[in-house]
């Protein structure tokens, strides 16, 4: 519809109490994201906090990384500069020349990803003390054991999830045997290919192989990750990690419509098409209950990292 001013004044003003008039002048308008507004995006400064670092191997492990940058809605890409080790340092006396190499540099985009989910309960149910607490206990274990899941998998990274710290990677086979001699061949040959790039080296595994490795006396240092599968050990050098992470926000909402459904659409398409099945929070007296998390990884050496399968011991 076409709008024009009359008498210099804007259509709203002169129908200003005329809810029906008002209604035909407004128009569909869709969500903003991150792709038509990248004239609003910027670098990220502030804390770097993680709420899931007890419950997740991901988050516990993000904590030690290299380079942390707190998430921020102005942030969609950061992109890392890397270089490879062509560069030295050399011991030189006073007044003599000193050495000049050069390195080739690369980057390293690191991506702000959204984690999310909803859950769904009456009002009722809600007014019970404890139940808040256990909704969003609930979810941050949700959210834990989905960034477990993501980072320590090898799945390309696509719009919606960052690539797997895995993904491209030739899993090492593990020895059979199930013995000490196993154990011993695989962590050692796990180290050596996680240990190219330089510095500590830590071990992620499920938590009874932990348990397992600390009863015998071993002192590595091992984060265990309940929801790594079995028979996968991961080693990573952290200093060679970068993360973006911020807190998890969790909030209640009384109102709208949801679909309820765990591959979720628009309420009605375009052409029309209504979602099922949808609740109204509002008419059914129920109570949504929502997590985001904005997060996002990269390593900046491939000599890193590396990972076991078929672990016997």
């Amino acid at each position: 519809m076409a709008r024009s001013k009359v008498l210099g004044r804007e259509p709203e003003d002169l129908l200003a109490g005329d809810t029906g008039a008002l209604a035909v002048l407004r128009a569909a308008s869709a969500p903003h994201g991150t792709v038509d507004t990248a004239h609003l995006l910027a670098a990220a400064t502030g804390a770097f906090l993680l709420d899931l670092a007890p419950m997740s191997a991901a988050a516990a492990l993000m904590q030690r990384a290299g380079i942390q940058v707190p998430a921020d809605e102005s942030v969609a890409v950061l992109n890392l500069p890397t270089a490879d080790d062509a560069a030295v340092a050399a011991w030189v006396a006073d007044l003599d020349g000193i050495p000049v190499t050069s390195s080739t540099f690369s980057s390293a985009p690191l991506i702000r990803r959204k984690l999310a989910s909803i859950v769904v309960t009456t009002a009722e149910l809600m007014k019970r003390s404890a139940a808040p607490a256990i909704i969003e206990a609930l979810l941050r274990r949700a959210a834990a054991r989905a960034l477990d899941a993501a980072m320590f998998d090898n799945t390309a990274g696509d719009a919606n999830r960052p690539a797997g710290l895995l993904y491209g990677l030739a899993p090492i086979a593990g020895m059979p045997g199930g013995d000490a001699v196993a154990r011993r061949v695989d962590l050692l040959a796990l180290t050596a290919a996680a240990s190219v790039a330089g510095g500590e080296v830590v071990y992620v595994m499920s938590p009874t192989r932990a348990a397992s490795l600390m009863l015998d006396g071993a002192t590595l240092d091992v984060i265990p990750s309940a929801y790594l599968a079995a028979d996968t050990v991961v080693a990573i050098a952290p200093a060679a990690l970068a993360v973006l992470t911020g807190v998890a926000e969790i909030d209640i909402c009384r109102d709208g419509v949801i679909h309820m459904d765990t591959v979720p659409l628009e309420i009605v398409t375009v052409g029309g098409v209504a979602s099922a099945p949808t609740r109204s929070l509002y008419q059914t007296d129920a109570v949504a209950t929502r997590l985001l998390l904005d997060c996002g990884w990269v390593m900046q050496s491939a000599g890193a990292i590396a990972w076991a399968s078929g672990v016997t011991w």
